[in-house]
Parts: structure tokens; sequence; C-alpha cells
């Protein structure tokens, strides 16, 4: 039997219930889901004795609905662990653009800031790097050689072009290229020279590259008691147990035969935020 820890914010609802639709096809393995809805997943704390602790009764509230009546993080307990959401994707980088372009990225939205291709770069680089779910990782990483994969953030449903401030999704077709060709650029970082590996997306859910298909997003449950509350009509930013399905069909691959440990010496996932020059020089070697 083969445990996976699978870690994330209110995203993990789909995937939780995409997972007790396919189980059964998976008999040798577990999974224990831990989520905290919002930016709650902030409080999430190693306690530098091997486990993840939250720090909030909030928190604690949360992961004990989602995992089932767990309250604490035991990596030792686990073979493989996973990361959804909590910042990690595209999405972060298309709020970024709102506000930061260089001057290829021009279409309808004016950004408040021009800025060059090296300093954008950089942006993007810092962005992803401090969300919250390479946050986490690195806490996993400094203390386990298990593998870890980051699943991506969904993409947003097509209701998001019904929003008043929807320009930056209008454009979405003119800053996407240069905003994924940034998260390729830090992905390679994370496989290649932190051991950390990142999910396929489930590329049939996507419409007009940058969206969800209705199919896989309307439905959408919340992340409550019971987990049969489906959101409000209009919400874009969560997925159905459908998506959920797809991303967990995807992620088991992900994580090797075996679920073998990082080879060597337990890799440095990152540097600190206070070392962001040896972090983007590290993505461009």
């Amino acid at each position: 039997m083969k445990r996976i820890c699978l870690i994330g914010d209110s995203h993990i609802a789909a995937l939780r219930l995409g997972w007790q639709r396919i189980r059964a096809r998976y008999p040798e393995v577990e999974i224990d889901f831990f989520g905290g809805a919002g930016g709650k997943m902030k409080r999430l704390r190693s306690d530098k004795r091997g486990a993840l602790v939250p720090a909030s009764e909030e928190l604690r509230q949360d992961i004990l609905l989602t995992s089932g009546g767990l309250d604490r993080i035991v990596l030792a307990d686990y073979d493989a662990f996973a990361l959804v959401g909590m910042g990690f994707g595209l999405i972060r980088l298309f709020h970024l653009s709102k506000f930061q372009r260089t001057v290829d990225m021009i279409g309808t939205v004016q950004p408040p800031h021009l800025i060059s291709t090296e300093v954008f770069q950089r942006a993007c680089m810092n962005s992803l790097r401090t969300c919250r779910a390479v946050q986490i990782a690195r806490e996993i990483r400094a203390q386990s050689r298990r593998p870890i994969v980051l699943i991506r953030q969904p993409y947003y449903s097509q209701e998001v072009l019904r929003e008043r401030d929807r320009s930056v999704w209008n454009d979405a077709a003119v800053a996407g290229p240069k905003l994924e060709a940034e998260m390729e650029r830090f992905i390679a970082v994370l496989e290649h020279k932190r051991a950390i590996k990142v999910a396929p997306y489930p590329e049939e859910t996507r419409v007009e590259r940058y969206f969800t298909a209705p199919a896989y997003a309307s439905g959408s449950i919340r992340m409550l008691a019971g987990f049969d509350t489906l959101h409000e009509v209009g919400e874009y930013r969560h997925m159905n147990p459908l998506f959920g399905e797809r991303v967990m069909e995807l992620l088991l691959p992900t994580f090797g035969p075996g679920f073998a440990e990082v080879s060597g010496e337990t890799p440095r996932l990152a540097p600190t935020l206070e070392e962001p020059d040896r972090w983007t020089s590290a993505a461009t070697s």
C-alpha cells in the first residue's frame, strides 16, 4: 500500500471528489487530503520535528474536515506528497500582468508599469517562488526525500468573461504565451534542479487555451461538511468532480515507478526570500 499526502486550498474539494470516482481502480493507493479554504494555508507550519501543523484553530478545523479526522501531517507516514493550488499556476501570473507588462504584451490592457523583459522575468520568478505551494514544498523537502508533485491551480471558467473587470481575460491570448514561457522556466528549475515535479495539466479541460470548458467547471462543490454544497451560479474559480478526476488520473503516474525517493542528499528546494538573485540565476543556467 502506498500512502499519498495531498495538501491544498479549496481546490482540494474537486480532487477529493474526483478521487472517490476512481479510487476503486487503484486499490494499492491511499490518499489523505489536507485542505484549508481561502488563505488559511498560510497558517500551516513545520514543527521542525517531522510534522506540518495548523497554527490557527480555523485551519485546524478545515484540516480535520478534509482529512477525515487528522489534525497534523506527519511526513514520515507518507510515500509521496502532492500540493494543489495555493498560488501555483498561470493564474498568478495573469494577475501579475494586470500591473506589469513588457511592450510585446500590450493589448487592450494598459498596465500601470511597462518594464523590460529581464525585470518581468524576475517578477514572474519571484511571484511563483513565493507562492504558498512552493513554500510548503520547501518545508517538506527540507525533511523528506519522498517524491513531491505540484498541481497547478485550474484555469478559470469562461464565466470569468462576465466579470466587470475582465480586460485581462479578454486579453489572455496576448499575454498568455509569454506567461506560459515564464511558467515553463520556473518548472524547469523545480523539476531539474530542485527535485520537485509538476503534474501534467488535463489538456482536454481547456477551451480558448486559457479557460476551463463548462463541462469541467459547472457544478463545482464547496469545501464544506458533506462535500455536497454547490458553489453559487457564476462561480468561475473552482472546478467540478469531473475535473478532479482528470487531475487525479494524471497525478499518480507523475510520482514515478514505485514512488522512488530522491537519490543522493536531500536537495534544497530554493534560496530563502533574501536570495532572489541566486534563484533567478538557477532558472537561466
